[in-house]
């Protein structure tokens, strides 16, 4: 059960920034010519027009060579920091949250149990609480200041796991100076990453 509360929850919170771009993106971005030339007519969602385009990759122009190379790279490092954060996190979701259900919640009942959780885990989730709000916080802005913006250029993206915003920086040279400046935080902004295991300590006088 944890591995799969923990691949929710890296997924909601960090995607911005380690996920898989969704098909949408690719449309509005480098491989637009691209997903014409090959997967018109595949569905979007589930990462179709992605395996879509990693198939036809040696025909792939150069610039959306590159960012199916950097989406490859986003995915391996996603894999690496949900690994450390299940050996981290393990415990304490099976302890205290085995009974919330709902995916987007579970980050929140870790840190409900903030003062129960082992020292490892409660870095991370905290980490990770903290991302999210940062993510929430920048897209209320990105509403407001991007909004003419997202209806030119994002009108066919629905909204929700950070869509929207990679759309508009797909499209960074279109962006008015008030939309580039509400986004700034974000292109700043990475995922945590998996806190560290303490080094181990060694006894006095022992090689």
């Amino acid at each position: 059960m944890g591995e799969l509360i923990l691949c929710a929850i890296l997924t909601f919170t960090a995607a911005g920034a380690a996920a898989a771009p969704k098909g949408a993106q690719d449309k509005d971005a480098d491989c637009k010519a691209d997903v014409e030339k090959f997967c018109k007519d595949v569905p979007l969602g589930e990462g179709r027009v992605a395996q879509c385009l990693n198939g036809h990759e040696a025909g792939l122009s150069e610039p959306c060579r590159k960012r199916v190379a950097q989406r490859r790279e986003r995915r391996q490092k996603l894999k690496v920091d949900m690994e450390k954060a299940l050996q981290a996190c393990r415990v304490d979701l099976d302890k205290h949250c085995r009974s919330t259900r709902k995916n987007a919640r579970r980050l929140d009942c870790l840190g409900s149990h903030e003062a129960e959780l082992t020292p490892l885990c409660k870095d991370f989730a905290d980490r990770l609480i903290e991302r999210r709000q940062e993510r929430r916080d920048l897209a209320e802005k990105a509403k407001t200041d991007c909004k003419p913006e997202i209806e030119k250029l994002c009108a066919g993206i629905h909204p929700g796991d950070g869509r929207i915003l990679r759309c508009l920086q797909a499209d960074a040279t279109k962006l008015s100076p008030a939309c580039k400046t509400a986004l700034e935080p974000e292109k700043a902004a990475a995922a945590p990453e998996a806190p560290a295991a303490p080094e181990k300590k060694t006894e006095t006088g022992k090689k």
